[in-house]
């Protein structure tokens, strides 16, 4: 459920809190998205490419 699915939040709410917090503060807190921002060591994306479907998972 994101913030445009709840009666109690604003877009007006919303809007302040974009302006005074952020574009990722927002997505990540309100919209219910997982984005990197300038603080993550690795990147999303490149743990991603780390992973390797086809190996079985140890037992």
């Amino acid at each position: 459920m994101t913030a445009h699915d709840c009666p109690h939040i604003t877009d007006e709410f919303l809007a302040e809190e974009l302006a005074e917090k952020g574009d990722w503060y927002v997505r990540q807190e309100f919209l219910c998205e997982f984005v990197d921002n300038e603080e993550s060591f690795f990147s999303s994306e490149l743990i991603d490419g780390m992973i390797d479907e086809t190996m079985e998972p140890w037992a």
